[in-house]
């Protein structure tokens, strides 16, 4: 229930495969790839094997040098050089207007939907709390799924006033469509966590 839905989202390896487990037997099919995914990066045995095992049929890693990857990798260029910028109109035209956005704030014990004007509103928030901003993608890993290319990325944030610096870890879930002209998220999930040592700054 919430208790473990909490202690997934607090990164704990075993309870994101609980949890997928979890979800995959009630029928809420949506978010399994996600957890599953979670646990595989923090060292979970089972999950990593359970994907592996998924790969060849379901979810094939997308090419770098494949139509999709070249898409995929100048979407995250623009969206990184965007954010670091602070450009909100450059980081939010990617997303359909009609895009699923979930974000879990650090304070919040579940995620909260958004459309694209209240996630633009977020971002202008976190950029007004401070003097010098810095947005770094540390990993990310792209599959092919049937409705288009999921993207998960592990990302860091730097917001320096004065000579405090506060971190923050993204954990950012995107499904891309790359049928058209130019690649679109569809669906967007990003869950915000202060890294240890850098508290909320008062």
């Amino acid at each position: 229930g919430e208790f473990l839905q909490r202690a997934a989202e607090a990164d704990s390896s075993q309870a994101q495969l609980k949890l997928a487990k979890a979800l995959q037997a009630s029928g809420e099919a949506e978010d399994v790839g996600y957890w599953l995914q979670r646990a595989a990066d923090n060292g979970e045995a089972e999950a990593q094997a359970v994907l592996a095992k998924a790969a060849p049929s379901t979810a094939s890693e997308v090419d770098r040098e494949s139509p999709q990857g070249v898409q995929v990798r100048s979407l995250l260029s623009l969206l990184d050089a965007a954010t670091n910028e602070r450009d909100l109109d450059l980081m939010m035209d990617p997303i359909a207007p009609d895009a699923k956005i979930r974000v879990k704030l650090p304070e919040q014990s579940g995620f909260q939907t958004m459309d694209r004007e209240q996630l633009r509103g977020l971002w202008d928030a976190t950029f007004g709390k401070s003097e010098r901003y810095r947005f770094a993608r540390v990993r990310s890993r792209s599959t092919q799924t049937e409705r288009g290319v999921r993207v998960v990325s592990t990302i860091r944030e730097y917001l320096t006033t004065g000579n405090t610096t506060r971190q923050l870890k993204l954990d950012e879930v995107m499904l891309v469509d790359v049928s058209g002209l130019s690649p679109k998220i569809r669906d967007l999930s990003l869950t915000i966590t202060p890294v240890d040592g850098s508290g909320p700054q008062g």
